[in-house]
């Protein structure tokens, strides 16, 4: 670890994650993965297909990536608003939380 890391660690972590993120999408967009997760709690009725769950999932991982992206990337958000920013940071850091435990292939 360097120790400057530490001072800001929002953007280290960020660089980290977000290409890790993108990758990991780029596999579920692609159907390069065996499994995707039930989503029990979203669909408890459990009738939705496949492509559904795979749809689902990828645009969970969209919300996701933007806070990671933006931190890595402010520059290419300067058209956005800082409440719009914020709002989706926020809501990105709160979908990458619920579903933190989903992140495996």
């Amino acid at each position: 670890m360097i120790e400057d890391e530490i001072y800001d660690l929002k953007y280290v972590l960020s660089d980290f994650m977000y290409p890790r993120l993108k990758a990991f999408k780029s596999k579920i967009d692609n159907n390069e993965v065996p499994t995707l997760p039930g989503f029990n709690d979203d669909f408890p009725d459990q009738n939705i297909t496949v492509e559904e769950r795979s749809r689902f999932w990828s645009k969970q991982l969209e919300i996701m990536i933007f806070p990671f992206e933006y931190h890595s990337y402010p520059e290419n958000f300067e058209a956005l608003s800082a409440e719009e920013i914020e709002e989706r940071v926020q809501k990105g850091l709160k979908v990458f939380a619920k579903y933190f435990k989903d992140l495996w292939i």
